[in-house]
């Protein structure tokens, strides 16, 4: 629904995912993705509700391997604050209030290289066991 690289464009040493995706009438509802028709091996037009179940769930969009470990990286941009509180202040809420299960650990990176740029940003990725 959000779309896939189907191939790469070059343009001289730049490379950039060509992607297709869906009109935004065609996947902006659940009832909309379950209305997407598609064509069986028989010919027969069938909606994606009839093959599968379609759920909402929040989950990561992408899920990164580092040393062997699945990582999913939140990312956020400070803009008319400092950065040093407001990562002070979000590590502060997320301590207080996330309860990650047994396995999971947190930790956090930061971009602190344009400090007094207009976009400063810092990330905060939780690793499983697995």
């Amino acid at each position: 629904m959000g779309g896939n690289a189907l191939t790469q464009v070059l343009k001289g040493e730049e490379r950039y995912d060509l992607t297709l995706r869906y009109l935004p009438q065609y996947r902006s509802t659940q009832e909309a993705i379950e209305k997407i028709r598609l064509l069986s091996p028989s010919g027969e037009r069938v909606s994606l509700a009839q093959l599968c179940k379609i759920r909402v769930t929040d989950e990561a969009s992408e899920v990164y391997r580092e040393g062997n470990r699945r990582y999913v990286a939140i990312k956020y941009s400070v803009r008319g604050r400092d950065l040093g509180s407001t990562v002070e202040e979000a590590i502060k809420k997320v301590n207080e209030q996330v309860k990650l299960p047994t396995g999971y650990t947190l930790y956090w990176r930061g971009n602190i290289r344009a400090r007094s740029g207009p976009m400063r940003g810092c990330s905060l990725c939780c690793r499983s066991r697995s």
